[in-house]
């Protein structure tokens, strides 16, 4: 179980009233919707399968449910001009757009922040070529480590954004037990559990979901799906899983 982190209910008091800055970010051409609250300093990421107004509404939406469930009201979103289309469809939340060819200084340095971030993590990788599932993973496990540190324009410089809003903190033993890309043969639990069908497939580590269980999502190289696993084997990354990796990002 993970431990209880008590905040101060100060915290939340002075904080009832919440500005979001608001920006499209594209990552190896992916669009994400980013998120950034002026005084919390939380970001939030979500990727956008289509840049409609429909998606975009939906996604604006669901960015402040995380500040309601703490008793908190997003008020104003503070966008650039080609939000202007979604203006008076986010309910009782304001939105404050710029003028033409200007921008939203906030988030457009916390982007500039993650993009830093993804391309320091993206070093690390053996594989030439990324699948979009390993970029958009990257790019929430940047954000998870941002938000798990506190921050200096924050309201705490004891409690992360993480924590103010989910009163849990991440723990090195469990959450930190495998880099992203790690190379694993995962558990693969089969039913019934007496047959010959193999009992673990070659996964490549994204990142971890931040449960009590230690829990990390892995990227299966039998279906191109993600699959949630809290049993695994680190082992090394081969020439042969380059290139299936490789070949499945072409």
């Amino acid at each position: 179980m993970m431990e209880f982190v008590h905040v101060p209910k100060e915290i939340y008091e002075r904080n009832k009233l919440v500005i979001l800055a608001v920006d499209i970010m594209k990552v190896g051409g992916l669009p994400f919707l980013v998120t950034a609250s002026l005084k919390l300093d939380l970001i939030t990421v979500e990727y956008l399968n289509t840049m409609k107004v429909k998606q975009l509404t939906e996604a604006l939406g669901r960015a402040p449910r995380v500040y309601h469930n703490k008793g908190m009201r997003v008020v104003t979103a503070m966008t650039d001009n080609q939000f202007n289309p979604v203006r008076g469809l986010l309910g009782s939340a304001d939105l404050n757009t710029t003028a033409a060819n200007e921008h939203v200084p906030v988030i457009e340095r916390k982007i500039r922040v993650i993009k830093e971030r993804y391309c320091a993590l993206r070093s690390t990788l053996p594989y030439p070529r990324l699948p979009a599932r390993f970029i958009i993973e990257a790019i929430v496990f940047c954000v998870m480590w941002l938000n798990a540190v506190p921050s200096k324009s924050g309201v705490s410089s004891e409690f992360s954004p993480r924590m103010i809003m989910t009163n849990t903190t991440l723990d090195f033993s469990k959450h930190c037990k495998l880099p992203f890309g790690a190379s694993c043969q995962v558990f693969q639990q089969n039913e019934p559990t007496n047959t010959d069908v193999e009992h673990t497939v070659d996964a490549i580590c994204l990142d971890p979901t931040g449960n009590a269980r230690g829990s990390y999502k892995f990227f299966s190289l039998d279906t191109c799906q993600r699959i949630l696993r809290h049993q695994y084997t680190e082992v090394p990354v081969t020439k042969a899983t380059v290139q299936c990796v490789t070949a499945i990002a072409e």
